[in-house]
């Protein structure tokens, strides 16, 4: 349990510079994930959504065969053994490792009674000020949290804070910069009368603090920024196999030229998209789909274009994966086949028949066979590593 709440705690202190690894997807990524979300349980969820997402004239040109036509009469592909990707991995470094431990610790409030404000602290105030006697709503406030150093007040206000305490009030009298974004308080001199609430700190990241923040799960600074680097280095390899699988099913995609799609494909899809749409407008309050069509401003007919563009995109989605399926004559009882479940019952925390019976068949093996897929392209590959 501990573990858990410390590896929630590490990938929130992260979300943004491990989110970064991901930008460097192109059209090929783009198209993946518009096949992966095609496949998904959780496709569109509104039609105005999916009108940007499923309204191109390619899908308008592909005709519907009947639900029996043969796999390799409705798509062509080149080659898909060979291809050349590249695999982006993110350098874990020191620096890293150490901005990631720091940005662990939150401000807390200063205890001892003798504590000066000093550069980096945040303290709260509250604030008045006047100019020429006069005062406005924005130069007052009762309650301002104010990181000393910030610079997000004019000259020597923040600096004029330094060495306080807790209950301290202070006269500042200050000027205006020249360049002041409102011009009839530009080099105007102003007084501030200042007061200092509570200085919240940093507190020191020592041995005594990782103790008590990771509940006794480690000892000292070292072996926790251990752990934090093991787990940046997780979590990277996670996002750099994600982003190869995205852009080795997104060159299959890109590869593919659709003659015709199967009809129960696209009526599959047309399905999903509708209990998506009713769905969201249940939950919106409407029972009637054509008011809630007329509240979100889409007519019946672009509705009907809509679903039936997603429709074909779930199609294309579904066709590649069937025909590169039986074409490699991949079966569920290979190894890779039950590793990619055993991986999916431990991600979901269910088991097979709770997956199914949650999100459904269909949703179920879209996801094992096009997982499948993107690992064979990815082992029968040319991949170049680039760190990062």
């Amino acid at each position: 349990m501990k573990k858990r709440i410390l590896a929630a705690a590490l990938a929130a202190a992260l979300a943004l510079s491990l989110a970064a690894c991901n930008n460097n997807s192109g059209e090929g990524g783009s198209a993946a994930s518009s096949a992966a979300s095609a496949s998904s349980a959780s496709s569109a969820s509104s039609a105005s959504s999916a009108a940007s997402a499923s309204s191109s004239s390619e899908e308008e040109n592909i005709p519907v065969a009947a639900d029996d036509v043969a796999l390799a009469d409705c798509v062509e592909l080149g080659e898909y053994k060979g291809l050349k990707l590249t695999k982006y991995v993110e350098d874990i470094t020191e620096e890293k490792v150490d901005a990631t431990f720091k940005n662990l610790a939150a401000e807390v409030s200063v205890e001892d009674p003798e504590a000066v404000v000093e550069i980096g602290d945040t303290v709260n105030i509250s604030y008045y000020g006047t100019v020429n006697g006069e005062t406005s709503d924005a130069m007052n406030s009762d309650s301002f949290d104010l990181q000393i150093g910030s610079g997000r007040f004019i000259p020597g206000f923040e600096d004029g804070l330094i060495g306080l305490r807790k209950g301290d009030t202070k006269v500042l009298e200050l000027t205006f910069p020249e360049d002041y974004f409102k011009e009839e308080l530009a080099g105007q001199p102003v007084i501030f009368t200042v007061t200092i609430f509570d200085i919240l700190r940093v507190p020191v990241q020592d041995d005594a603090w990782v103790e008590n923040y990771t509940q006794g799960e480690h000892k000292t600074v070292d072996d926790f920024k251990a752990y934090i680097k093991d787990f940046l280095t997780r979590s990277a390899e996670d996002n750099s196999e994600s982003q190869l699988q995205s852009d080795a099913w997104g060159a299959l995609y890109e590869m593919a030229v659709f003659k015709q799609l199967p009809g129960k494909f696209v009526n599959q899809g047309m399905e999903t998209f509708e209990t998506n749409v009713k769905t969201t407008a249940s939950s919106e309050g409407f029972d009637d789909l054509d008011a809630y069509l007329e509240d979100i401003g889409i007519t019946k007919e672009d509705y009907e274009t809509y679903k039936l563009n997603y429709g074909k995109e779930v199609a294309k989605s579904r066709t590649l994966v069937q025909y590169v399926w039986e074409q490699e004559k991949f079966s569920k009882e290979d190894d890779l086949y039950k590793d990619i479940l055993s991986g999916m019952e431990s991600e979901y925390g269910m088991k097979e028949e709770e997956l199914r019976t949650l999100y459904g068949d269909q949703a179920v093996e879209d996801y094992l066979m096009t997982r499948y897929i993107m690992q064979f392209l990815i082992d029968n590959a040319d991949v170049t590593v680039e760190i990062q």
